[in-house]
């Protein structure tokens, strides 16, 4: 059987092959979409955690400061 007979049922005709990689690239963008996504929120949370400890950083050397400073 080859590729230019138009058999509905086979899953080896052409339209069914361009199926089939359309699926796949758009799971493929989907993964990559996804992790990009992931990977971002991770940098957002470290990001966010590191201007909170130095928010807590400025609170506790203005506390000390003004302790030393008596």
């Amino acid at each position: 059987m080859s590729l230019s007979e138009e058999d509905p049922g086979s899953p080896t005709t052409l339209d069914s092959l361009k199926d089939k990689l359309s699926l796949n690239a758009l799971w493929e963008i989907l993964n990559y979409t996804r992790a990009s996504f992931f990977r971002m929120t991770i940098f957002f949370r470290q990001y966010l955690f590191m201007l909170l400890a130095a928010h807590h950083m400025k609170q506790l050397f203005t506390h000390f400061k003004h302790l030393f400073t008596l």
